[in-house]
């Protein structure tokens, strides 16, 4: 039978055998986790028996659920994940779990391992500098202070050079773990991280046909360009491949957006890029292929046409894509630290959401509440995006954007408009103002999160 395994924060792992019943996990004020067989009143998510797999639910609690760091409504689990259930941690582990070769599975094994060791070592190097930090800002430090200072110094040392062996170390492993893939001929099939939704199956998701709405026009993106390949059997160049071949499928698609066979062959092959880009870990390809495939899953799950939102984003994502997966690129924008987001808006309620949405997305999110604020914090502060409320622009600030692009620091800095007004006509005044993209109200999650890591990269590389 399939287990929950919860990681408690004072107690350890505790298991539960999943016998098929529905069942409720929750966290009470008095930091006591709990599974619930009856009732679903405060509690964060559900898992629900169903044709012999689990379905599981966010309960809409005050805090979001997350599977393998992206945000869901609901999903089916039919491989072992990760899972954030609001303040709840645990993994799923089904009991059909895949046997690979000895050597596949005892190099994932060890690869899991040396993540985990990792992840505990930049927690303790985080923890130090933090002590470091305090004690530097100390005006009058004591002998013993001083003496700490130093011996923290030397275990932060320590502990760098620690993780730096442990990175090496899990790049070779990865790269062994590819032979083997090709030397068993098993390609894309063994994995080192698994998604916990779509999977072979996700061409069967779409169950309407999409049209596009009357007065809608659907862009189509530009020729293929010919770009630097990275080089031969790395996952870049699978990646790359791919990509080129769902660039292909958008086209066909804006041209025929109804086509519900095509949105699902779209579908299953961004899903297979995103497993192939899991064994690059927090490497920026990874990122947007995984954003990527989560718009498309979320796309698939409501009926009615496929929006001309999601389609375009989609295709714009895959140009950038094409660009990012150059030798040239790939070095770049390898080890860049987390890029920084200023989000304008003046509705106290969508602020935070919007700051939050950033910071579980992995980037640095500055909230202001008004487009003063926003200048003077651009004024002193480096960012690599900017979300701006376009009904700001009515509000008596119309030339909002023209000031941000005085600003020395912010000439070029990509600039989102967020309007609930998405008509071409919108578009062309607001590009005439200085944006260089729109989201669209209500905010899209995926759409948010997928737009700010690809224009802060483009900012970063200077991708045009």
């Amino acid at each position: 039978m399939p287990k929950l395994l919860v990681r408690h924060p004072e107690q350890g792992d505790l298991t539960f055998t999943l016998s098929g019943e529905r069942i409720t996990i929750g966290r009470r004020v008095e930091n006591k986790i709990q599974i619930n067989h009856t009732t679903v009143s405060g509690y964060h998510a559900e898992l629900v028996s169903h044709n012999g797999r689990y379905i599981i639910r966010d309960l809409d609690s005050t805090n979001h659920s997350y599977i393998e760091g992206i945000m869901f409504i609901e999903a089916e689990l039919d491989r072992g994940c990760r899972l954030i259930l609001g303040t709840v941690e645990c993994d799923f582990l089904p009991d059909d779990v895949e046997v690979l070769p000895d050597e596949t599975g005892s190099l994932r094994k060890t690869v899991g391992l040396l993540r985990r060791q990792n992840d505990e070592l930049i927690a303790k190097i985080s923890e130090q500098k933090n002590q470091i930090d305090i004690l530097g800002n100390v005006k009058m430090l004591t002998r013993c202070a001083t003496s700490d200072l130093s011996s923290l110094r030397e275990k932060v040392k320590t502990l760098t050079h620690e993780r730096d062996a442990l990175l090496e170390e899990n790049k070779s492993l990865c790269e062994e773990l590819h032979e083997l893939r090709l030397l068993t001929g098993r390609g894309g099939s063994v994995q080192v991280a698994r998604r916990a939704a779509g999977g072979d199956a996700v061409a069967n998701v779409v169950q309407s046909r999409f049209a596009v709405p009357m007065g809608e026009t659907v862009m189509v993106p530009s020729p293929l360009a010919v770009l630097p390949a990275p080089p031969l059997g790395s996952p870049f160049h699978e990646i790359a491949s791919l990509n080129g071949k769902l660039r292909s499928q958008a086209t066909g698609l804006a041209l025929h957006p109804g086509d519900r066979v095509a949105f699902g062959e779209l579908l299953s092959r961004t899903n297979e890029m995103c497993r192939i880009a899991a064994i690059l870990g927090p490497h920026p390809v990874a990122t947007i292929t995984a954003n990527l495939d989560a718009l498309l899953l979320d796309a698939s799950h409501h009926a009615g046409p496929l929006g001309q939102r999601t389609l375009q984003t989609a295709m714009q994502t895959l140009d950038f894509l094409s660009r990012l997966l150059t030798h040239d690129m790939l070095s770049r924008a390898d080890h860049l630290p987390p890029s920084i987001v200023i989000a304008v808006d003046g509705d106290k309620d969508i602020l935070p959401s919007i700051v939050s949405l950033l910071e579980l997305a992995s980037l640095t999110a500055i909230g202001c509440p008004d487009p003063r604020t926003a200048i003077d914090t651009l004024q002193d502060n480096h960012c690599d995006v900017i979300l701006l409320d376009a009904t700001l622009l009515d509000a008596g600030m119309p030339d909002i954007c023209a000031r941000i692009r005085a600003l020395s620091k912010h000439g070029q800095t990509p600039i989102l408009f967020l309007t609930g007004d998405d008509s071409t006509q919108h578009r062309n005044r607001g590009e005439m103002k200085g944006a260089n993209d729109f989201i669209g109200k209500p905010l899209n999650t995926f759409e948010l999160t997928l737009k700010a890591h690809t224009w802060a990269l483009k900012n970063r590389l200077d991708v045009a």
